[in-house]
């Protein structure tokens, strides 16, 4: 009897050890999407928290499309969170204010800090001279919108060196921004929240 029982038990053993591969595999199959998701909202709660505070412009001045177009005191006001466990570093940071894919203005600024947890503002002032526009396509859609609306709906996008590290880029996506052609633009309280990412410099090529 004693010896059934452990020929019996042995049997369960094996099958079990047959089993458990099947198993595991099963289980980790069906738990993969949660851990890569938990893992993803664990990254992106780490990541630095951009959002745009106020927009001010003197003057979008389009009366020389479709050859140019100039603006004068543009300036933006970031608000930034560091939400990484320690302090943030951010080098060589570019800020570009876009229209259908093509950079209109650009400014840059060189090193800045923050310390964890800490929560700071940054203007961006970008020149007042003209720039050439060389795409008729977005030349021809500036004077539609500025006849339709008044208006033009830009994207602004922030890229740099990120946390002291050679390699790794932060970009910083700010869509749907308005600015007024040929009058005042003066948005304060905006609050606009922008997407962030990270990723190798490597993956640029």
């Amino acid at each position: 009897m004693n010896s059934n029982n452990k020929e019996k038990s042995c049997c369960d053993f094996n099958e079990l050890l047959q089993v458990s591969p099947i198993l595991f595999l099963f289980l980790f199959i069906c738990f993969l999407p949660l851990i890569i998701n938990l893992e993803g909202k664990s990254y992106r709660a780490s990541l630095p928290k951009f959002s745009i505070e106020a927009i001010k412009a003197s003057n979008i001045d389009i009366s020389s499309l479709p050859s140019s177009l100039s603006v004068q005191n543009l300036t933006i006001d970031f608000i930034v969170e560091n939400r990484y466990g320690t302090k943030a570093e951010y080098r060589n940071m570019e800020i570009s204010i876009l229209y259908l894919g093509y950079t209109v203005w650009i400014n840059r600024f060189g090193l800045y800090r923050q310390q964890k947890g800490e929560q700071t503002s940054i203007q961006v002032t970008f020149s007042n001279s003209p720039v050439k526009i060389r795409g008729e396509e977005v030349a021809n859609a500036i004077i539609k919108e500025n006849k339709t609306s008044g208006f033009g709906v830009f994207k602004v996008q922030i890229k740099g060196y990120y946390n002291n590290y050679d390699n790794t880029i932060v970009e910083v996506i700010c869509e749907d921004v308005k600015l007024q052609f040929s009058t005042f633009t003066q948005e304060e309280g905006l609050q606009k929240i922008c997407s962030t990412r990270t990723y190798a410099r490597s993956d640029l090529f």
